[in-house]
């Protein structure tokens, strides 16, 4: 018996951790969007897995993107320069994230395309944006953020979600 194409589609979209993955990629919702304090963020591999490089990150929304300023030698960042732009982002907020036995897998989940910003004019909104959102700790980050974009030890990812 052949199977048109339609039928194969309806046939995966009936299995259960078809119907799981499905239902846990959300479309962006904009409150989620701007008030969660936290994303949880797994760049892909290049088979389409996800990397066990994950982690608990700061980011600000500014024009339908995300942006994160990560370690320029992390993974998340490694993985942009090696061509690998697709991440899988988790927000929300799970306590003690490395404890939560990867609870944040249960916060809404979106998957996204990602690039390195590097224009200085952006970098300055995003760091106002960065203090508003979180005031108490740019006290202390403000300075590692924008010494780190300027010396290169420190990179601001874009992620735009699909």
């Amino acid at each position: 018996m052949r199977l048109s194409r339609r039928q194969i589609l309806a046939l995966c979209g009936s299995l259960p951790f078809v119907q799981t993955l499905l239902a846990t990629v959300d479309e962006p919702d904009a409150e989620t969007l701007e008030k969660s304090p936290f994303a949880y963020i797994s760049p892909f591999n290049s088979n389409k897995t996800l990397s066990h490089c994950q982690a608990e990150v700061w980011y600000v929304r500014f024009e339908d993107a995300l942006y994160v300023c990560s370690d320029s030698v992390s993974w998340r960042v490694q993985a942009v320069s090696q061509g690998l732009v697709e991440a899988r982002l988790w927000l929300g907020d799970v306590g003690e994230w490395d404890k939560s036995d990867q609870a944040y897998k249960s916060l809404p989940a979106y998957t996204a395309t990602a690039e390195i910003a590097s224009d200085d004019v952006l970098w300055d909104h995003l760091m106002g944006l960065f203090g508003k959102k979180y005031p108490l700790e740019w006290l202390l980050w403000r300075r590692p953020f924008r010494n780190g974009l300027a010396d290169g030890s420190r990179s601001m990812l874009r992620y735009t979600m699909m």
